[in-house]
């Protein structure tokens, strides 16, 4: 089934927003995330390798966990009040834990921790406007179609954010509902970018641990 939009010529997708700066309390409990990771005379504990990171990954998971729920249960009644909000949570909860993996994943590659807590959010940042090849010039609206391009970009966790967005944006302009019954219409559903999402939380898991 595909959405009939008859709204679609005034629906504007806002531009995503700017990275935050150094003092944003996201980049602080990211350079915390990362400090902890960074830190060798952590591990004098005791504990196991895989306990410590296990034990990290946890505590913050948690922190980026209640911050999704909360953003989510605030954003969805004033942008996508039509939408299922379990359903629109569920995107919020598989980013946040997307980018901590992702985030998991760069510490690897950066010996200072103020380095990759501002290289971080950065590349999130500029990953994300990878968005606008996908939407109409005109419109702001999620074009269909490159069904395989919007796959291979989701693997960067801003991306399948943003697509998944983009589709709960189309259905709001149309006047309809993202449901569990319509949760995989469409050639990209938003569906697809849940899954991606959660794809993500594997992929950059798994290379975090690897790394």
């Amino acid at each position: 089934m595909k959405v009939h939009n008859t709204h679609t010529s005034t629906l504007h997708l806002p531009p995503p927003p700017p990275p935050p700066p150094p003092h944003h309390p996201h980049s602080h409990t990211l350079l915390s995330l990362l400090s902890h990771i960074h830190h060798p005379g952590l591990l004098m504990s005791g504990l196991s390798l895989s306990a410590y990171y296990g034990s990290i990954l946890v505590t913050y998971g948690l922190t980026f966990l209640i911050a999704a729920v909360l953003g989510g249960a605030l954003i969805t009644p004033n942008l996508f009040p039509l939408a299922n909000p379990l359903l629109v949570m569920l995107l919020f909860v598989l980013f946040a834990l997307a980018v901590l993996a992702y985030t998991a994943t760069l510490s690897a590659f950066f010996k200072n921790a103020r380095v990759a807590s501002i290289l971080g959010p950065l590349s999130l940042f500029l990953s994300s406007q990878l968005i606008f090849l996908f939407l109409d010039q005109q419109t702001g609206v999620l074009n269909e179609g490159n069904v395989h391009a919007k796959a291979l970009v989701s693997l960067l966790p801003a991306m399948a954010f943003y697509l998944g967005a983009s589709r709960l944006a189309l259905y709001e302009g149309a006047e309809q509902a993202v449901t569990f019954s319509t949760l995989f219409d469409g050639d990209f559903s938003y569906g697809s970018s849940l899954l991606l999402l959660a794809f993500d939380i594997v992929l950059w898991s798994a290379l975090a641990w690897y790394a």
